[in-house]
């Protein structure tokens, strides 16, 4: 999800608010590789993007051990491979096994 900071510009008589984006948001729809095995901390739900308003692929229970491959640039999501399907968890709900 992309953050705005926003300011006011009054220009030619007419007010308007633009977003300006903060400078984390520049890492935040890269996506690093991994290699590692996590295990879920507690219940979560696997998107198919890094972010909360994809398309829900699965929903998987805490305790269950994944091999991850990627990591979003600000670390907030972790991409892994789980009941056939390749997708994106919180990292949040995971944890080094």
């Amino acid at each position: 999800m992309i953050k705005h900071l926003k300011y006011t510009v009054l220009s030619l008589g007419l007010l308007a608010t633009v977003p300006m984006a903060q400078a984390s948001d520049s890492l935040s729809g890269q996506i690093f590789p991994i290699n590692q095995l996590f295990c879920l901390s507690q219940n979560a739900s696997l998107y198919a993007g890094s972010n909360s308003f994809s398309r829900k692929l699965a929903q998987l229970s805490a305790g269950e051990q994944y091999r991850a491959t990627g990591k979003t640039g600000d670390r907030r999501w972790i991409r892994l491979n789980a009941k056939g399907k390749t997708g994106f968890v919180r990292r949040r709900s995971v944890a080094s096994c």
